[in-house]
């Protein structure tokens, strides 16, 4: 068998009680004022909005980081707000779209990156007391090709210290279902804040289960690469021949697109490789319950 068909997820959507998220109209392309509905759309749906100038980077980023800011508290899910940043590049995205050019499906979309992913200016603290004040001026892999992309950078995203478990400097991240109890490994901050919908997406990273763990408890679709896809010049490292990026989302079909963005050959890793990623149409469709991912059987 030349292919071998992965189900990555169901899609998921996460509203608690705590960090409430409004509801949406099922089947619905009419949707009703943007502030009300955007923490429960997938990536997909905003991009449709921002495609169609229905709403702006600039008013998304806006929302979203009031979420952030609002609901941190709670869940001790942010290590740093990249706002300064966000706005800079949500405004270039509005920019580019006046002019009649369009990067895709993350075109003026807010994210956010787990704090082991190097963004140059602000701290990359690995999660850990002893790095806190740590600034690594290097634009990592996955930081370029979102950006090349068009996604606004909104937040660094609370990692585990030195990438274990969900226990940072800054405290211990919740689970947004229940805040009782905590999200789990290392990519804590991306699948918390997911899932609470204070970001469409989160990259986050995994050495052994830190994207799968927060993912399955806090309620998110995400997806664990094959080891090579996704390139981590910029990355903390922990082992080379285990460590991997990759998504949080709130749907299957939304983790492929990020995949599709951050995947192929980085210069600065010599693991990585351009590993080709196929989707069957015919499977699409918001009626059906599953997305597959076609990858050659070698990559798997």
């Amino acid at each position: 068998m030349k292919r071998l068909l992965v189900v990555i997820a169901l899609c998921c959507y996460a509203i608690t009680p705590v960090i409430p998220s409004p509801s949406r109209p099922h089947n619905s392309t009419t949707y009703p004022h943007p502030v009300t509905v955007v923490p429960n759309m997938v990536v997909l749906e905003l991009g449709e909005l921002i495609k169609t100038k229905q709403i702006t980077s600039e008013e998304l980023t806006r929302i979203f980081l009031r979420r952030l800011k609002r609901y941190n508290h709670v869940l001790e899910a942010v290590v740093s707000y990249t706002e300064e940043l966000a706005y800079k590049q949500a405004k270039h995205a509005d920019e580019l779209l006046a002019r009649g050019v369009y990067l895709g499906p993350l075109h003026g979309i807010p994210y956010g990156l787990k704090d082991i992913i190097s963004v140059p200016h602000y701290k990359t603290t690995w999660g850990s007391k002893t790095f806190k004040d740590q600034v690594i001026d290097i634009e990592a892999w996955v930081y370029k090709r979102s950006k090349a992309a068009g996604a606004v950078l909104v937040a660094k995203l609370v990692a585990g210290s030195l990438a274990y478990d969900d226990i940072w400097y800054g405290g211990r991240t919740r689970n947004p279902w229940n805040i009782e109890e905590f999200a789990t490994g290392s990519s804590a901050g991306p699948a918390a804040c997911t899932s609470a919908g204070m970001v469409p997406f989160a990259i986050g990273s995994e050495t052994a289960g830190s994207i799968t763990y927060p993912a399955a408890r806090c309620g998110v679709t995400a997806l664990r690469p094959t080891f090579g896809t996704v390139g981590r010049t910029g990355v903390m490292s922990i082992s080379e021949s285990l460590d991997k990026l990759g998504p949080f989302c709130r749907s299957a079909t939304d983790c492929t697109v990020i995949l599709d963005t951050i995947r192929g050959r980085d210069p600065g890793d010599l693991s990585s490789r351009d590993s080709p990623l196929m989707i069957h149409s015919w499977l699409t469709s918001p009626n059906l319950l599953l997305d597959i991912l076609v990858m050659p059987r070698w990559r798997l």
